[in-house]
């Protein structure tokens, strides 16, 4: 939970600054997917950084975080 609300802390500043859209948040995973898609046969390391349920409980607090500092 710690990790989680640092990153956010980290990430906030960064998403207003720079008008980063929710949808360009992305993992380890999903972009290694997408790198394994376009080139198939490159070799890249199978190692994953959170697992889809983590990054999930993370999106949905980010949202909450965005959701609430729009409003004031």
């Amino acid at each position: 939970e710690a990790q989680i609300n640092s990153a956010i802390d980290y990430l906030l500043p960064l998403i207003k600054k720079y008008k980063i859209p929710i949808s360009h948040i992305v993992s380890h995973k999903m972009v290694r997917e997408a790198y394994k898609k376009k080139y198939p046969n490159k070799r890249c390391s199978g190692k994953v950084d959170i697992t889809d349920i983590e990054y999930n409980r993370f999106m949905k607090k980010l949202k909450i975080q965005l959701n609430s500092k729009a409003k004031k």
